[in-house]
């Protein structure tokens, strides 16, 4: 990790159009899975959260607990572990 001032990193970001690119695009990606994940806990239901988070991080859902999931997701660990016997069958 580095950390330096705001000011050099500005000046470092215009003085360096590759790292300028690199950082714009990081915020970029950033800022649309938020959006996505927002979008995402106001409209769908349930099965539908977990199923798009199985999706984009198919490795985690393997890994975590149910507990960390759910809470990831704004859901119950029972309603989660309902939905995933539903996917099983």
């Amino acid at each position: 990790m580095l950390l330096f001032p705001k000011a050099d990193f500005e000046q470092f970001a215009r003085e360096v159009p590759a790292f300028h690119e690199l950082i714009d695009g990081l915020l970029n990606r950033t800022y649309l899975a938020s959006q996505r994940r927002i979008q995402t806990a106001i409209s769908a239901d349930a099965e539908t959260k977990y199923r798009e988070f199985v999706q984009t991080y198919p490795q985690l859902a393997q890994r975590l607990p149910l507990r960390m999931i759910a809470s990831y997701l704004g859901l119950s660990p029972e309603t989660l572990n309902r939905i995933r016997g539903l996917n099983t069958k």
